[in-house]
């Protein structure tokens, strides 16, 4: 139960309206409309006859509703129990309206409802097929018979810091302005929600008489009721019909001029729309509020169809975008990697020419080792060359006597190398230890040793070996 220690008070006014949900398929749903969508308003014996029709296919679902009482309780659940929430309207005298009261007290919002015995409790029933698309039919009932706030209790605005209005009270105009004005005197704000923008199409005299009148501090409202209310408002200024005010000469931007070519667009969709509300037949004719329930259904699906246009050429351009931008990022990530490729290249081949570095500084030192090894052979192949010339010579020393050393018999014989012998084994292997000394270090004491025995084992005119060649 709602208590009622708050300090914080706000109050709803509008119709109490028990929303009556209904799970039908298409098949069904073409039985009793010719399209889905929209809201229209039906008789209390078409209410009777659509709620034992659907009632046949499923359990109805309800769910107390209204656009007011919608707010009271959206709030009271939102301030979690720190606002003291109230709702006003009228209600029939039947088990509807007791449903009603209850359940909104669940919702923690206080129901202050006057029962009339002239109509049931206000209905709306909506049908919602598997798609979602909603289909309702409303019947205002009783709640259409609150026409002045002095049917409300009295002193039902002491201490209420906001009355919040739907604009459905706006086609009633003497209760929402007697409503705003008691509620304005005990010192609380007010606020309007617009409902639609037909609403304000319909209601724009008594709204722009109000909003004049300072009775109204907040009007909450969408797009289309927003564009709705400012051409109700500039055609009051400048005493004309309809958007061509931004047209004329004294007009300026504060006044709304338009800043680029999608205003001027939407304005000539709002003349095309105001002729079109023109030519709809007139709303208190009875008969033929079928044909403007069509034509009004045929207008809007006309707008969605070109709205939908728009916002798929609003999703072409941002996926442009973003294909774009995704472009732009591959190129810089391809060059990231082209940056990466060439760095690691570039690290591999300085790498591979350190490498071809060491191994030529290794083949010069190899080859510089290996022509140092081949002087050192050559050397030593010259060195022992020569030590090989005196072995033979020394082998091949004879003198022309013979063994016992006689004198040869001719200078011929005493020149050929053959012809020569030694004189003794000691003497031979003498003069080769002799003649090693002299190749591989020269030793004076050995080379006075080899001249002795050279001189005693040669003849006179044979030559020394001493590699300085003196004569004594």
């Amino acid at each position: 139960m709602v208590t009622q220690s708050r300090e914080l008070s706000v109050i709803g006014l509008g119709d109490p309206v028990m929303d009556v949900l209904f799970q039908v398929d298409h098949k069904f749903l073409a039985s009793i409309a010719n399209k889905a969508g929209g809201c229209t308003n039906i008789t209390d014996e078409e209410l009777k006859r659509l709620t034992c029709m659907a009632a046949e296919h499923c359990d109805p679902v309800r769910v107390p509703g209204g656009s007011a009482a919608n707010v009271m309780k959206g709030l009271a659940n939102i301030s979690a129990g720190s606002v003291h929430c109230k709702f006003m309207g009228m209600v029939g005298t039947d088990a509807v309206a007791r449903d009603y009261m209850q359940k909104l007290e669940q919702q923690n919002v206080q129901p202050v409802l006057l029962e009339s015995c002239e109509g049931p409790t206000a209905s709306c029933l909506c049908f919602v097929t598997p798609d979602g698309q909603r289909t309702m039919r409303t019947c205002l009932g009783a709640s259409a018979h609150l026409t002045s706030s002095s049917m409300l209790p009295q002193g039902w605005p002491a201490g209420a810091a906001l009355l919040h209005c739907e604009g459905y009270c706006l086609y009633r105009p003497q209760l929402a302005r007697e409503a705003m004005r008691e509620a304005k005197q005990a010192g609380a704000l007010v606020s309007i929600d617009l409902a639609s923008f037909e609403c304000v199409a319909n209601c724009k005299q008594p709204l722009l008489e109000l909003l004049q009148e300072g009775l109204i501090d907040l009007v909450f409202a969408n797009e289309e009721e927003a564009v709705a209310l400012l051409e109700a408002v500039l055609s009051a200024k400048f005493n004309c019909q309809g958007p061509e005010v931004l047209q004329l000469a004294d007009l300026k931007f504060g006044d709304g001029l338009p800043g680029g070519l999608q205003e001027v667009q939407r304005l000539e969709k709002l003349r095309q729309k105001r002729a079109f509300e023109a030519s709809l037949p007139p709303i208190d004719d009875a008969a033929r509020l079928p044909e403007r329930q069509a034509l009004i259904e045929a207008w809007e699906a006309a707008e969605w169809a070109e709205r939908e246009g728009e916002i798929q050429g609003v999703q072409d351009e941002r996926l442009a975008l973003l294909q774009a931008a995704l472009k732009v990022r591959e190129e810089e990530i391809e060059e990231a990697h082209r940056a990466q490729v060439e760095q690691r290249s570039a690290a591999l081949l300085a790498a591979k020419a350190q490498k071809f570095a060491a191994i030529h500084s290794s083949r010069i030192k190899t080859i510089r080792q290996l022509a140092a090894r081949r002087k050192a052979n050559e050397m030593y192949a010259g060195k022992t060359s020569r030590l090989q010339l005196i072995r033979e010579l020394r082998l091949g020393l004879e003198g022309t006597a013979g063994v016992h050393g006689e004198e040869p018999e001719s200078e011929d014989a005493v020149r050929t190398p053959s012809m020569l012998k030694p004189r003794g084994l000691h003497a031979m292997i003498g003069a080769e230890e002799d003649a090693e000394q002299e190749v591989f270090g020269y030793d004076r004491e050995a080379h006075m040793r080899m001249q002795l025995v050279l001189c005693k084992a040669t003849p006179p005119w044979t030559p020394s070996l001493s590699p300085h060649n003196t004569s004594s």
